[in-house]
């Protein structure tokens, strides 16, 4: 084997571990979202139950999220 088919095949071997590398945290990544915004869906399910978020919403005259809702600057109202 030459020095190039060396080099190349080390190359090829390099790239492929950081190719799999890549993938293995994309793929953690995902499943760390998904399972986090399955839990911030449970907890507003949960606080939704209790009454919680529905008694402060209409104590502060905001919806259930807590901010109030704007209509953008820009916002032109279709007629009809």
């Amino acid at each position: 084997m030459t020095k190039e088919t060396v080099s190349h095949n080390l190359y090829l071997k390099i790239s492929e571990l950081l190719q799999t590398a890549r993938q293995t945290v994309a793929r953690n990544v995902n499943q760390t979202m998904v399972h986090t915004y399955f839990e911030i869906g449970r907890m507003i399910v949960e606080d939704e139950k209790k009454g919680t978020c529905k008694k402060n919403s209409l104590q502060n005259g905001t919806p259930s999220m807590g901010a109030p809702v704007r209509k953008n600057r820009d916002y032109q109202e279709s007629p009809g």
